[in-house]
């Protein structure tokens, strides 16, 4: 079974653009209602009410999570042919996690759920062999004679390094600056990953892909960020300080406050931070940062702290706060 929290579908809400048709605030906040309804049916194993549920909350936001986690519920209830029919939609719509999933024990032996998953693992296992793709946005500014900013941006939790560009364009056109997107290096989805940072190479290799993308393009040392949303936050807190040789700050957003951080020996001595958070964090996330500023200041390191009164999500007036951040942070 694979919760959905809310915050990923605030967060589906914001990068709207990935889907074919609009969905309201109200119509969003109705699926979630169902999703958080299905998820309580779920607990108390009454498992035909929750795939019913978790269906109309499909049938409104069109969330693969909702198709798949109806899936778990009908397989759970005995209802073979709807389980397949959803998990069937999950996997259309980018979802792989049939395999590992002890919800679908019940259907595991059922031939087209069967075939459907030898598919689904075929297409992961494919993924997988990417390591790191990339993503790149240059702005039509951008021209090999000057040397350009570079933001490095690293996506969060189940999202994915192609839709997370989209929130950095208009501070691309604006500013000038190349964007270099990475994609995590754990497959959830078709278009949907996340960072396990536990693997020894991941900054081996994040730090490959950066130097074979300074290689190919004209980048101005002194202008070289690195920002990153909700788990791709938390990395950009861990692997920026670890890199403060390298960029000249870090953009968090929604980044948990990792619990101890240390900028490397040979850390750029402008070397910033500027983090993007909302007040309506849980109490440890905000502890966080409350215990994080006095490392911040015991390393001498500027910081600005940008609480604004949101959730786990980017600001709605994303590009004029990113704008701030950047200006503090290159100036």
């Amino acid at each position: 079974m694979k919760k959905l929290i809310f915050i990923l579908f605030l967060f589906s809400a914001f990068l709207i653009k990935a889907q074919e048709r609009v969905i309201s605030e109200d119509m969003l906040n109705k699926a979630a209602e169902f999703y958080q309804a299905a998820n309580e049916a779920y607990d108390q194993k009454d498992f035909k009410k929750s795939a019913e549920l978790f269906i109309e909350s499909w049938k409104i936001s069109e969330n693969p999570y909702a198709a798949y986690n109806g899936a778990c519920a009908f397989s759970l209830d005995g209802n073979k042919k709807k389980a397949f029919e959803y998990a069937q939609i999950a996997f259309e719509n980018g979802m792989f996690g049939f395999e590992d999933d002890t919800d679908f024990d019940n259907v595991r032996k059922y031939k087209p759920f069967k075939k459907m998953v030898q598919k689904a693992n075929a297409e992961k296992k494919a993924l997988e062999g990417e390591m790191l793709a990339t993503e790149v946005y240059v702005p039509e500014s951008y021209s090999a004679i000057n040397a350009a900013p570079l933001i490095v941006v690293l996506h969060g939790y189940g999202g994915n390094h192609i839709n997370i560009v989209d929130l950095y364009k208009n501070l691309s056109d604006e500013t000038g600056a190349v964007i270099l997107s990475l994609r995590g290096n754990k497959v959830m989805g078709r278009d949907s990953f996340f960072w396990d940072e536990s693997e020894d190479n991941l900054y081996t290799q994040l730090t490959l892909k950066i130097n074979q993308f300074l290689e190919e393009y004209n980048i101005d040392e002194d202008k070289i960020l690195m920002s990153g949303f909700s788990q791709g936050g938390w990395l950009c807190f861990d692997y920026g300080f670890k890199r403060a040789d390298l960029f000249k700050g870090v953009l968090p957003v929604a980044g948990r406050f990792p619990e101890e951080v240390q900028k490397s020996e040979n850390a750029r001595n402008d070397f910033k931070v500027y983090a993007i958070y909302g007040l309506l964090e849980g109490e440890d996330f905000l502890n966080r940062y409350n215990t994080g500023i006095k490392q911040l200041y015991n390393q001498d390191i500027p910081f600005y702290l940008r609480k604004l009164n949101m959730g786990h999500t980017y600001p709605a007036n994303n590009d004029q706060e990113l704008m701030k951040a950047y200006e503090w942070l290159v100036r």
